[in-house]
């Protein structure tokens, strides 16, 4: 699955200062991590929305919606797509030559009138170059995920 993982790089550090952490500190690190995860998957659908790449189906962009995993104190959460074709888009590459059959029609259509029709193609593969969504929506995402982080703690740390 390609995806994005978010995670406090010092975590365990801020664990071990903390001693044991109270129940109600790791669902405060939780609540704060599901607010991070849906600011980059908002940042992430609107580059899905036509700005890097253009929209067809919404099937990438609605890929991404999925709830995220978050870890038990909150520490890291991933979610990602698990569509085929989210990976090359992100990243560029290149595909191999294949063969592409008519699906919902009886043969498909090439060119302007008059038309060609055929019921296979062989396509001799292509160069895609990268077009970045997920990686610019979480480095977009960090100052926010910051204060989502400083200001859920504050606010649970002011209770004890």
């Amino acid at each position: 699955m390609e995806g994005v993982r978010i995670f406090i790089a010092n975590g365990p550090e801020i664990k071990a200062r903390l001693g044991a952490v109270p129940l109600r500190l790791n669902r405060a690190m939780q609540a704060a991590m599901q607010k991070s995860v849906d600011v980059v998957q908002r940042r992430i659908a609107m580059n899905l929305t036509g700005q890097v790449l253009h929209v067809q189906t919404g099937h990438l962009r609605r890929s991404f919606l999925q709830p995220a995993n978050i870890s038990a104190d909150g520490s890291m959460a991933q979610f990602g797509s698990n569509v085929e074709y989210a990976r090359i888009h992100e990243y560029g590459g290149t595909t191999r030559p294949h063969e592409i059959w008519a699906k919902r029609t009886k043969y498909l259509r090439f060119g302007a009138p008059p038309y060609v029709f055929r019921k296979m193609v062989n396509h001799p593969g292509s160069v895609m170059p990268p077009r970045p969504y997920a990686r610019p929506a979480l480095r977009a995402s960090t100052e926010d995920i910051r204060e989502i982080f400083r200001a859920g703690l504050a606010a649970e740390l002011a209770k004890t």
